[in-house]
């Protein structure tokens, strides 16, 4: 069985190398459709970050969340508390895969790809990782 992040041959598809760190995040499915109202908040954190996306560590989600968590073109609306910025950050991320996390299966590894997300915030975001790595 290949890895989320790999083809069929096992090979790396990433176009950025990833690094590891770890920022509070809220988030919540993007809402297109009525039925989604009642779609609460989940809290999570990041695990990597990346110029095109990230990895997303969840706390326990609702069951309601993690029904449409196998739904195609899915798209998360993110907060992420970032040290050195007054207000979280803000993106649109679409759901690339998912996986239970080990013994908890309300808890998920989520790997997310940036759709719209201020430059100026990506950048902020991943020297901050850079900073938390250097001195770790």
């Amino acid at each position: 069985m290949t890895q989320p992040n790999q083809d069929s041959q096992g090979q790396e598809k990433r176009r950025y190398i990833r690094i590891n760190g770890y920022f509070p995040v809220e988030f919540t499915i993007v809402r297109l459709q009525d039925d989604l109202l009642d779609l609460p908040w989940s809290k999570g954190h990041t695990c990597n970050v990346s110029q095109s996306g990230i990895g997303l560590e969840t706390k326990i989600l609702s069951e309601s969340v993690i029904r449409y968590l196998s739904k195609r073109n899915l798209y998360l609306e993110l907060k992420i508390h970032v040290p050195t910025k007054e207000v979280p950050m803000k993106a649109i991320v679409e759901v690339m895969w998912y996986k239970p996390i080990e013994d908890n299966d309300k808890c998920f590894l989520i790997g997310l790809d940036f759709r719209s997300v201020i430059e100026e915030d990506l950048n902020l975001l991943i020297s901050q990782a850079r900073a938390i790595q250097e001195n770790v």
